[in-house]
């Protein structure tokens, strides 16, 4: 065997030159496994790096991958309908949410307006009501805003509530076997929602009699026309 001294190429015997260099072939001393090259068909190797169109190709598909990936990320958040969750954060996958409109409040009915005659149908109730001592009826003509102002005889000046006002009249009306109240001179105003009755009373129960100017105040309510204030202006004793 022989062997190129330059690129170490080891040839048979019958070789003289080396077929890479042409440098004289030497004879070797081992027995290396034999190559033989031919120099029309032996191709030299060749060493080859990354071509630059591979790697921007696959810098490119995969850029559109990141993209479609957010590009389906977004479609599926805003299409998908949000799932109302106990402590009040939506999730996704769920029915949309039912929101309930706060019904409205009930539109008051408007009160009847205050005329003459209801006013005088009132009074007429109230002295008859005394005049019968029919406690429940008199009741009935007044509202719980009630404030009355009571005076005697002898110059004493009392103010009542509804409570205390019907508490009083109560205990006068079960006392007494026979009361009689008649009203003179009446006279009614009426202005925006309060009607002004005035007038001469003449009260008379077992046992006493009296009269003085009144003035009751009469307002409409829901539960019709009631009597919120009562003030006796004087009282003066009746004798025979």
């Amino acid at each position: 065997m022989k062997k190129c001294p330059q690129c170490k190429a080891v040839y048979a015997d019958e070789m003289a030159f080396c077929l890479q260099d042409g440098s004289a072939l030497l004879i070797a001393e081992e027995e290396p496994t034999v190559v033989f090259r031919n120099a029309a068909t032996t191709t030299p190797t060749i060493k080859q790096g990354v071509s630059p169109i591979f790697f921007y190709l696959t810098v490119g598909l995969l850029a559109l991958l990141i993209l479609g990936g957010i590009a389906a990320f977004v479609v599926w958040n805003v299409y998908t309908p949000a799932e109302p969750s106990k402590n009040g954060i939506t999730s996704q996958n769920s029915e949309p949410l039912k929101i309930t409109p706060t019904p409205l409040p009930p539109t008051p009915t408007p009160l009847p307006p205050l005329t003459a005659e209801t006013v005088q149908n009132l009074m007429n109730t109230w002295e008859k009501a005394q005049d019968t001592r029919n406690f429940s009826l008199y009741k009935s003509c007044y509202d719980t805003s009630f404030n009355g102002t009571k005076r005697t005889a002898g110059g004493s000046v009392s103010s009542y509530n509804y409570k205390q006002w019907l508490d009083d009249r109560q205990k006068m009306m079960n006392k007494a076997k026979y009361m009689d109240v008649r009203m003179d001179k009446m006279r009614i105003s009426i202005q925006n929602d309060t009607a002004t009755v005035e007038f001469d009373q003449y009260f008379t129960t077992t046992g006493y009699a009296d009269f003085g100017p009144k003035v009751i105040q009469v307002k409409m309510t829901e539960n019709g026309a009631k009597i919120v204030s009562e003030e006796l202006k004087s009282s003066t004793p009746v004798t025979d």
